[in-house]
């Protein structure tokens, strides 16, 4: 009867585990009434020191928004380039982008692409480093370098992404 008892127990435990939404999830936030709210991938580690990395599932597809802090305004604008080691070099089709000044009084720009699902998964799956060439009003082109390790686990933010959305 004892054991039978902690074989159910452990039983309805395995259950609740199993049937709940994970309770490890690092990328996406839910409300109280256990809807999700966002799903976002950010990093904002290694060089270059001034700029973050963000990614995220929008009404419209992924969006992938590179914010610098900088002293003078860039004005970028346009689809970007971008090469991944030795593959060749595919294009990002701009959305827009925000400026803003930050509590300490830096100027702070955010350009918002579109990136299709392949890239992203080419983005994890990439070694070394990822350059990026986001054009500006003024016809120059801000080259931008990033280590490929910055995007590491896109796979398993686009999965929990996937699973929480129902996408």
């Amino acid at each position: 009867m004892k054991t039978e008892l902690k074989t159910l127990c452990t039983m309805l435990l395995l259950a609740t585990i199993l049937w709940t939404p994970p309770l490890s999830a690092k990328y996406c936030k839910k409300n109280s009434a256990g809807k999700p709210t966002s799903c976002r991938f950010t990093d904002n580690t290694g060089r270059p020191h001034d700029a973050t990395i963000s990614i995220s599932y929008t009404q419209q597809g992924w969006s992938l928004m590179l914010a610098f802090y900088i002293k003078d305004w860039l004005m970028l604008e346009g689809d970007a380039k971008i090469k991944m080691g030795d593959s060749e070099i595919q294009t990002i089709p701009y959305v827009t982008t925000r400026k803003d000044i930050t509590s300490t009084e830096e100027l702070i720009e955010a350009v918002v692409y579109r990136p299709s699902e392949e890239l992203l998964w080419e983005l994890d799956e990439s070694s070394g480093m990822i350059k990026f060439w986001l054009p500006s009003s003024e016809g120059e082109e801000l080259e931008v370098k990033f280590r490929a390790m910055r995007f590491k686990n896109l796979d398993k933010f686009i999965a929990e992404t996937k699973e929480t959305l129902g996408l």
